[in-house]
């Protein structure tokens, strides 16, 4: 079997795996239905609708949460995801099923059903993750290094993904081209981890279009700009067309119906648990529920941030200090509402005053951009659009992300903006609220050298 006709088969094994997941739980759900549900009264049209929203709402669910990914997201993450899209779109059905009965149906089978489904999922999972190891084994790996800093904490995190590589081979920009070269000629699978030189840069990728190997690189500022470019042509000249970002107007007026609509819905229906959230805070010390603290948003314009208040009062009397894991300046009542992501549900009110959009890169004061800007001169371009509650940089990466990488998945949201990107972050967002390492506390260096 050669190699495009062994590589088709894998990919078909994954997909038939793939199809019989979802058919399991849209079955498992049709099927608990018609049991514990169907009543006379609903008609044929009636039931096939049922399954049609069912099948959407979940299907949209698990594929923005990544539940398809396998081989990719950890085991752990694919029950997970598989999971929280049942979860919601089951609730969805009963909310569904009810509306069209008009009185409140049974808890007690949807429950038995979710777990029946999660149970028949999992047991999927399980099988589809080892068939994909077992047909997909660890591919042999030399990783380059360029900055010694740097390039070990992105090693380590290869190193943690011995599934999918194994480093075998490691060498230095400072080789030499003719040593990497022979290491890079000894490995199917080459891993750029650091940036070092351009000219480095490009004798490694030429090397591997030339010899057809796999190259696995960690991308610089520029690189996330030109991957933005459109392909064109001048007479008969190739060219890329490269421009900064700019929304067109009705892109803008479009993201600002939604961010109107959005906001003023979640505060209506969030307003008890916010209304909760204020009382206890208040109960805990006396002080005030809200925090004001000022932020930056497009076009370097500063703007009142709203949060609750998580930690003790004058909590900056020594000037602005991020705050770290176990910090003792945090509140109990501050910790559990960090930990629920409760403590930025005030910033709806900056999204429907407009100094926020709902999706965009997180606000940051303005203390910290200037500092920011002189190691990172790029992270001005974050300004190129309003800040946002949830986006790229905090659903893809996590709270003590290093700071430039989080610069990087802004970069590539503000470079690849769509509205429908948009709509999937929202969704994403869901599923990190309930993610534990997405709210830890910061570990990393700042930029300006200090522990945060």
């Amino acid at each position: 079997m050669n190699g495009s006709i062994a590589t088709k088969f894998k990919k078909s094994i994954m997909f038939l795996f793939k199809i019989l997941i979802v058919v399991t739980a849209v079955g498992l759900y049709i099927g608990g239905f018609k049991i514990w549900y169907e009543a006379p009264r609903l008609m044929f049209k009636d039931n096939y609708v049922i399954g049609v929203v069912y099948l959407l709402v979940f299907y949209t669910l698990s594929y923005s949460y990544g539940a398809y990914r396998i081989g990719i997201l950890r085991l752990r993450e694919l029950v997970y995801s598989f999971s929280l899209a049942l979860v919601i779109a089951n609730f969805t059905g009963y909310s569904q099923l009810s509306l069209m009965l008009h009185r409140f149906i049974a808890v007690g089978p949807m429950l038995l059903l979710t777990f029946a489904q999660v149970l028949a999922g999992t047991l999927l999972y399980i099988a589809a993750n080892a068939v994909y190891f077992a047909i997909n084994p660890a591919r042999d790996a030399l990783a380059i290094l360029a900055n010694p800093e740097d390039d070990e904490r992105v090693l380590r995190k290869f190193l943690s993904e011995s599934k999918r590589y194994r480093i075998v081979q490691y060498c230095h920009e400072s080789d030499g081209d003719a040593a990497v070269q022979s290491a890079m000629d000894g490995q199917p699978l080459v891993l750029m981890l650091g940036h070092g030189r351009p000219e480095f840069r490009s004798m490694v990728i030429r090397h591997c279009y030339e010899t057809d190997k796999r190259l696995l690189m960690v991308p610089n500022v520029d690189e996330i700009f030109v991957h933005s470019a459109v392909r064109c042509q001048i007479d008969d000249i190739p060219a890329f067309l490269f421009r900064g970002h700019q929304m067109s107007s009705e892109q803008k007026l479009i993201k600002r119906a939604i961010d109107i609509v959005g906001s003023a819905a979640a505060l209506i229906a969030l307003s008890p648990l916010m209304l909760l959230a204020a009382l206890l805070v208040r109960l805990h010390d006396g002080g005030p529920e809200f925090y004001r603290q000022t932020r930056v948003t497009e076009g370097g314009r500063p703007f009142q941030l709203y949060k609750f208040r998580t930690m003790v009062q004058n909590a900056e009397t020594n000037g602005a200090e991020m705050a770290s894991s176990h910090d003792g300046r945090v509140t109990p009542v501050g910790r559990w509402l960090r930990m629920l992501r409760l403590d930025e549900l005030p910033q709806l009110f900056n999204i429907l005053k407009g100094d926020m959009s709902i999706v965009g890169p997180r606000p940051e004061r303005p203390e910290l951009i200037e500092q920011y800007c002189r190691q990172y001169p790029e992270f001005r371009y974050r300004l190129k659009v309003k800040a946002g509650l949830t986006g790229y940089a905090q659903v893809f990466g996590r709270y003590n992300t290093l700071f430039e990488d989080k610069l990087k998945l802004d970069l590539l949201y503000i470079q690849h903006f769509s509205l429908i990107f948009d709509f999937y972050l929202i969704i994403s967002t869901v599923k990190v609220l309930f993610m534990p390492s997405s709210s830890a506390g910061v570990e990393e260096k700042d930029p300006g050298g200090k522990r945060a």
